[in-house]
């Protein structure tokens, strides 16, 4: 089970799209949602109705704990 990040992000903190998630995964939208609700890649927070978002530091928090 995952959860939703609903904190603020702090005004230095980028936000990666799941454009830009797909960009540097090399993996479709689909995978990355499944893996999402698998509990393998980080929820994220939504931005709005439709959209999602992760900041620079969940996602490279993500690769870290991949490579160990």
């Amino acid at each position: 089970m995952t959860t939703e990040s609903t904190s603020a992000v702090p005004a230095d903190e980028d936000l990666l799209t799941i454009t830009d998630i797909i960009e540097r995964t090399k993996k479709d939208r689909a995978t990355i949602y499944r893996w999402i609700k698998r509990g393998i890649f980080p929820a994220g927070r939504l931005t709005g109705p439709n959209s999602r978002a992760w900041t620079r530091r969940e996602y490279r928090d993500w690769l870290e704990s991949r490579a160990a």
